[in-house]
Formats: C-alpha cells, sequence, structure tokens
C-alpha cells in the first residue's frame, strides 16, 4: 500500500510535489501513505545491526568513504606543516640561525599555522552557501580542480612569504572538502552506520598524517631542498583518481529532496543501496517527512538561522564540540615531533617517534570508530576528556622535575598515550556529533559553521602554542601541558551539562528533542515517535 501511494506522489510534476513538501497541500490520504512509510523506514533503521546495513548499504558506505577521501589531504598537508618546523632542511631554507642550527622563528611558526587555518575558514564559509546551492558532488569536483593547482603555490616557494601565501590557497579547498565529508556521509548512510562513517573522517586525517610523517621520516636525512619539496609534490597523487571517482558519485538524497527533485532523490537512494534493498520508496518517505517537519517549525536554511530557536543550542554544540579536539593540548602533542625535540631527543629519534605515534593514533581511531556505534558519543567524549586532562598534568610535572633521560622518556610516553586516549574518544566523537546534531536543512550550514569555529579555536592554539614551546620565546617545553590541563577541565565542564547523546536516533527525533528543549544529559532518558499524531512525540522513559 505504502509503495504504491508513494510512486504514485513521485510521478507528480516536480512544482506539485515541491509544493507538497514545502506547504503541506498534499491530499490527507497520501500524506497518510507517506506517514505510514516514513514510519516503517524509521522502525528498520533503529532495528538494524550494524552488518545487516552494511549488506543492505555498502555502496553508500563505498560512495561516502570515497568522498571523505579528499580529507587525506587536509590531514596531510597539516601534520607536514607542524613537522617541518622541527625538520634540519626546512628549518635552514625558511629559519634564522639559533645555537648550532636554524630554528623557524615563533611569528613564522604562528604565521604559517595560522595560513592555513585562515584558508579552512575562508573555504568552508564559502562551502555553506555553494554546497546547499549545487550540491556536494559539484563543489567537490571543482575543488579537486582548484587543488592541482594550488599546491604549486608552496612547492615553487622561495620564502616563507610565498610559502604562507600558499598555505592560505590551499587552505580554502581543504575547508571544503573537510565541510563536504561529514556532511555528505551523514545524509547517505542509515543510522546504526552513521555514526562510524563521519567519526571515520578522523581515520581519513589520521591517515593523512601518517603519510606526511612517513615521507618525511624517509627524507629527513636529505641534505637539500628535495627534502621539503618532494613531500608537496606528492600533494599532486591524489586529485586526478579522486575527481575520476566523484564524477560518478551520487549526489545525496537529503539535497535532492531539499530541492524538491524527488526522482532524482529516489535514483540516488537506489544507487547508495544494493539490489536487496526492497525500502527505498520508504527510505524516501522518511527524508520527506523528516524535511517537511523542519519546514513546519521553521528551522531555515541560511547562516543567520544557525542562531534562532533551539537552532542556537545545536549550534554552540556543534561548534563546542571542536574545543576539546583544540584546548586539550592537540598542538603540542599530535603530531608532537617538535615538541619532543625540545624535551631532549634528536631530529631523527623525533620522526621514528611521530611515526610510531600516529600508526597507534590510526589504530584507536579504529577501534574508536567502532566503539562509537556500540556505544554513543557522549560517555566517549567525557572520559575522554577527563583522561587526557589527568595525562597532561603528569607531563607537567615531568617537566618540573630535574630533567633527565627517564623523564625526557616518559614525556614521550604520556604523550603517545594522550594520542591513543584522544583518537579513541574525543577525535571520532566530535565529527560525528557535529554531523548528526543540527537540522538536516542546516545541515551544510551548520558543519560549516563548526569547522569554522574549529580553525578559530585552532588559531588561539597556534598563537600561544609556539611561544609557550619555542626556546627563543617563553621557553616552557613540556610545562606547557599545565595550561592545557586548565583548559581540558573547562572543556569538559560544557560537555557534562551541555554535550547531548546522539545515539540511534533519527534527524526527525533530534530535531523534536530539540524543539522540545529536553536538557543534554537526559537524552537517552526519553523515547521520541515522530509519527504519533496524538500529541504524545516525547515521553519520558519509565523506571
Amino acid at each position: 500500500m505504502a509503495s504504491t501511494g508513494i510512486e504514485a506522489l513521485r510521478d507528480q510534476h516536480d512544482k506539485a510535489v515541491t509544493e507538497t513538501i514545502e506547504t503541506e497541500t498534499a491530499p490527507e490520504k497520501e500524506w497518510g501513505v507517506i506517514i505510514q512509510g516514513a514510519k516503517e523506514a524509521t522502525d528498520l533503521e533503529h532495528s538494524q545491526g550494524i552488518l545487516e546495513a552494511v549488506r543492505l548499504q555498502w555502496k553508500g558506505v563505498a560512495w561516502a568513504s570515497l568522498l571523505s577521501l579528499t580529507i587525506v589531504l587536509y590531514g596531510y598537508d597539516n601534520a607536514l606543516i607542524n613537522n617541518f618546523y622541527g625538520y634540519p632542511a626546512f628549518q635552514k631554507a625558511y629559519g634564522v640561525p639559533h645555537g648550532d642550527g636554524y630554528q623557524i622563528a615563533a611569528k613564522w611558526q604562528t604565521g604559517l599555522s595560522q595560513a592555513s587555518i585562515v584558508g579552512i575558514i575562508l573555504g568552508a564559509t564559502f562551502n555553506g552557501f555553494l554546497s546547499s546551492r549545487f550540491g556536494y558532488k559539484k563543489v567537490m569536483l571543482v575543488g579537486l580542480v582548484l587543488m592541482t593547482g594550488f599546491v604549486a603555490i608552496p612547492f615553487s616557494a622561495r620564502n616563507v612569504e610565498t610559502l604562507l601565501v600558499g598555505e592560505i590557497f590551499c587552505g580554502m579547498v581543504w575547508g571544503a572538502f573537510a565541510s563536504i565529508g561529514p556532511a555528505y556521509s551523514s545524509e547517505c548512510l542509515p543510522i546504526s552506520l552513521r555514526g562510524f562513517l563521519t567519526s571515520g573522517v578522523n581515520i581519513m586525517q589520521i591517515i593523512g598524517q601518517l603519510v606526511a610523517i612517513g615521507v618525511l621520516d624517509g627524507l629527513v636525512g636529505l641534505d637539500s631542498q628535495w627534502s621539503y619539496k618532494i613531500p608537496f609534490a606528492i600533494q599532486w597523487v591524489w586529485p586526478v583518481p579522486l575527481f575520476i571517482g566523484c564524477l560518478f558519485a551520487p549526489e545525496s538524497p537529503w539535497y535532492l529532496v531539499r530541492k524538491g527533485r524527488l526522482q532524482e532523490a529516489e535514483h540516488s537512494l537506489r544507487r547508495l543501496s544494493s539490489k536487496s534493498d526492497t525500502k527505498i520508496k520508504e527510505h524516501l518517505a522518511m527524508i520527506i517527512h523528516t524535511v517537511n517537519y523542519e519546514e513546519e517549525v521553521r528551522t531555515g536554511s541560511s547562516y543567520i538561522d544557525l542562531f534562532r530557536g533551539s537552532n542556537l543550542r545545536r549550534t554552540e554544540i556543534c561548534c563546542l564540540s571542536f574545543a576539546g579536539q583544540v584546548f586539550n593540548g592537540l598542538f603540542m602533542m599530535n603530531p608532537g615531533t617538535y615538541f619532543w625535540e625540545q624535551a631532549g631527543l634528536s631530529a631523527k629519534n623525533s620522526y621514528k617517534v611521530s611515526v610510531a605515534a600516529t600508526a597507534i593514533g590510526l589504530l584507536a581511531t579504529c577501534i574508536g570508530c567502532v566503539l562509537i556505534a556500540h556505544l554513543g558519543r557522549r560517555s566517549l567524549y567525557l572520559w575522554g576528556m577527563v583522561f587526557m586532562t589527568v595525562v597532561n598534568v603528569l607531563i607537567g610535572i615531568l617537566a618540573t622535575v630535574h630533567a633527565n633521560e627517564g623523564t625526557k622518556w616518559g614525556q614521550v610516553a604520556l604523550t603517545i598515550l594522550w594520542v591513543f586516549c584522544y583518537d579513541i574518544s574525543v577525535g571520532p566523537a566530535a565529527y560525528a556529533t557535529s554531523s548528526e546534531v543540527s537540522a538536516v536543512s542546516l545541515r551544510v550550514q551548520s558543519v560549516a559553521a563548526a569547522k569554522i569555529a574549529h580553525q578559530i579555536f585552532d588559531i588561539i592554539a597556534a598563537v600561544l602554542e609556539p611561544y609557550m614551546i619555542n626556546p627563543t620565546a617563553w621557553g616552557w617545553a613540556g610545562k606547557t601541558a599545565y595550561f592545557w590541563g586548565g583548559t581540558s577541565v573547562l572543556v569538559t565542564v560544557w560537555a557534562f551539562f551541555r554535550y547531548p547523546e546522539t545515539f540511534k536516533r533519527s534527524y526527525e527525533e533530534l530535531d523534536i528533542l530539540f524543539e522540545r528543549g529536553i536538557p543534554a544529559r537526559k537524552f537517552r532518558k526519553y523515547d521520541v515517535d515522530a509519527y504519533d499524531l496524538n500529541g504524545q512525540q516525547v515521553q519520558e522513559k519509565s523506571g
């Protein structure tokens, strides 16, 4: 019955369908069929296990993973710049004499770190406008073309000023990539896989870091300009195969429904699903019902709407969830090559430890993505913040006592432990939450706003960290961990009161919980039925 009714609705003229979604002018009988199909699809997603979801949606997993691979580029270059500060050939080319060697001046460490961040902010902002208008696929394809050209700037840079300009331009493309990846994944996968793939964005970033550290470790002994030019040139390897793959990717069905293009949305759902998935029309009905509900409560679709009504709270969560990724000491710890050099390790040993730490981080992220698909987001985030706060304090204590071989390697061990904890908890949880917690009509803008907030936090940390740790500035070295331990406490307190659990919730259920003003700590204590017509959509669980 449901499939027949939805098929009839689908065959209507596009204009009539658009009016159905936006103004609820569909006949009562047809709207009843949509509700029936939507409820069936929602119940199916709630009951699906991970393996069953993968069997039915393996194509969606593959396409989401492909678009998320662009974030490898972001992780790769980010690791390059941060590790180049302790790289002998790079120090000699762009640094100033210091002691027996060279150092990149603190102001240029700050400037180079901020350059890509400024670019990412611009790119994420533009993406909020462009992807909502043209779709994720077209913006991604244009970004890959631009990336190919922009890499030439840092590759050919003869001075640090040109290098800074190149980082800004490249950062603009990375900002778009970093916004598109999690947003696309969140809209192309069912509930049971949503957290796994959106938090998997962190895996892509770690892979990029691991490749960068491996390349740098292999070239650190090369005493020429090619030891840092080759790592830049390697970025030309990825755009062409990614462009070819993205050219054939299906557009997000949620984007297509928001545009009233239901036939294309259904076609996209079929391309994201296996042939054994017989509930395509029901899933289309669920998307239509959610879009219609958001039209009813007027969630909006522009940047200004992020700060209106219940959207303000959701925007706060999207943005501040990334505070835990920065104000817990990320710029000091991950990757920690420069920090380890200041702790007393040689450049060669620092890069070897960095490779090991990044590999451990990749393993931890994979574990974290599995845990987040079974345990949820809030618990991982909170306990991760608590543990990292303790580790920061312990590193500070070791840096305070008399320096010797034991305290030096003790700081290294604690740093690696911190990386493991970060990548198993706060790293994946923040990406998952920021991709899920917003209204669907504001998904592109919310993910972009979260990325912008993330980069603003990065700017603050990037300004402070070089001065705190650099021997030519404040020279705190390992004692910098005390500072990050204090900021970690503040983020942990915020998360306890404001960070909600989005685990096993459909987007419409989250819409309702936020509209009803349910406290973040109590999200798990409520049952939600988005299709209840008797005014009992939200009820507190008994017992």
